[in-house]
């Protein structure tokens, strides 16, 4: 494996386990309705974040020169115009995210304030994967999730932790890029785009569309599972949120912080590599899913007890779930590397699409949730599959 991709997986290992004990101690010291909406707000911020980091996804692409070039568009200008835009957003469709996040005020200011600072790391991240800058990147990864669990377990310490829970997990983003920055400063400095400001924001544009339909799929599913549950008690979904929450984790959170990694090895290689590269997702996929029917339901209980009991069967399949997310990932690396944009916002529509027709079926709430959470990355990824054989076929011509 190279040293590059060996160092953002320690570090985003370590990040990982804190997100983990996160789940794992919020679990474990509030009631399983408290944990839920916690679930939710943290799965709303996630969406969000998640849609902004195609941002992140466009800057690495787009930070190949290191000079400054004439008409070129400064990354310090686009960073502080897209965390204005992002507040700008937030602020004006706030109604919606009180719906969603819950309805005291300080989540929606937790959520706006997060999301601003997250779009100046998303460009700082961006620009360092395009300078091949990776030991800043893996530490800015570590930083944030290490600081996260510590904001965590300070607010559980305290006699009522809600709204605080909110802050310690909004926090990080701004907190780790104060730590970071000033020692890769002179190394950003001179940094630009490959094209204009207008191209530049056109594209981001388009990532963004797609990242936000990812994060849906990613972040946002436990948010999308309550609003489509509305009738279901928020104890009774406690346990498939945390399901979710933890089988999405060993195989989506890597292939995400390895995303910008890939864009810049496959900017340099052919489709084949991209398509072995999905497949050993599916390989890995396909292990990690025998290993949750097998030993999933009792490592639950052993760490969160009885009120947290799914089968085996279940966890399976959102393994599985996550598997597909993984290689839609993965694939969609391959189509910005490609700067096929159009395709790569395609297969994540898709996805979104076919996921909320799932909800939309007559079945009972647990088998919905199921075939949402597969058919919807199947879906992105049949897309993707049929435009990178096109691509080769093309290439090879």
């Amino acid at each position: 494996m190279p040293r590059p991709a060996v160092v953002l997986l320690a570090a985003t290992a370590v990040s990982g386990l804190a997100g983990y004990l996160v789940t794992f101690f919020v679990a474990a010291a509030v009631t399983p309705a408290a944990y839920a909406t916690f679930a939710v707000f943290w799965s709303t911020l996630f969406l969000v974040v998640g849609a902004l980091g195609g941002i992140q996804q466009e800057i690495t692409r787009a930070a190949g020169v290191r000079d400054a070039v004439d008409g070129m568009a400064s990354l310090g200008r686009f960073a502080v115009a897209a965390a204005l835009a992002a507040v700008i957003v937030l602020l004006a469709t706030a109604p919606l995210w009180t719906l969603v996040a819950g309805g005291h005020p300080l989540t929606v200011v937790a959520l706006v304030a997060g999301a601003g600072a997250y779009c100046l790391v998303a460009v700082t991240s961006g620009a360092l994967y395009g300078a091949r800058a990776w030991l800043p990147i893996a530490t800015l990864i570590l930083v944030d999730g290490v600081l996260r669990l510590a904001g965590v377990l300070v607010s559980l310490a305290l006699p009522e932790p809600e709204r605080a829970l909110e802050i310690a997990v909004v926090l990080p983003f701004p907190l780790a890029l104060a730590i970071v920055l000033p020692v890769v400063a002179r190394r950003l400095r001179g940094i630009r785009a490959d094209v204009p400001l207008a191209r530049l924001a056109r594209n981001t544009l388009l990532a963004v569309l797609a990242a936000g339909a990812s994060a849906v799929l990613i972040s946002g599913f436990p948010a999308l599972v309550s609003a489509a549950t509305p009738g279901e008690p928020a104890a009774a979904l406690a346990p498939l949120l945390l399901a979710l929450m933890i089988t999405r984790a060993p195989i989506v959170i890597p292939a995400m912080a390895m995303q910008s990694l890939l864009i810049v090895r496959f900017r340099d290689a052919g489709v084949r590599l991209v398509l072995l590269a999905v497949a050993l997702v599916g390989v890995a996929t396909a292990l990690l899913a025998v290993l949750a029917a097998v030993a999933g339901p009792a490592l639950l209980l052993a760490g969160f007890g009885p009120d947290y009991a799914v089968d085996g069967a279940l966890l399976a399949a959102l393994v599985a779930s996550s598997g597909l997310i993984a290689a839609v990932i993965v694939g969609g690396a391959g189509l910005l590397a490609a700067s096929r944009h159009s395709v790569y916002v395609a297969g994540w529509v898709v996805a979104v699409v076919v996921t909320v027709a799932a909800f939309l079926l007559p079945l009972p709430a647990e088998p919905r949730i199921v075939v949402a959470a597969l058919a919807g990355p199947g879906a992105a990824l049949l897309v993707q599959l049929v435009a990178l054989a096109a691509r080769r076929v093309e290439v090879a011509a």
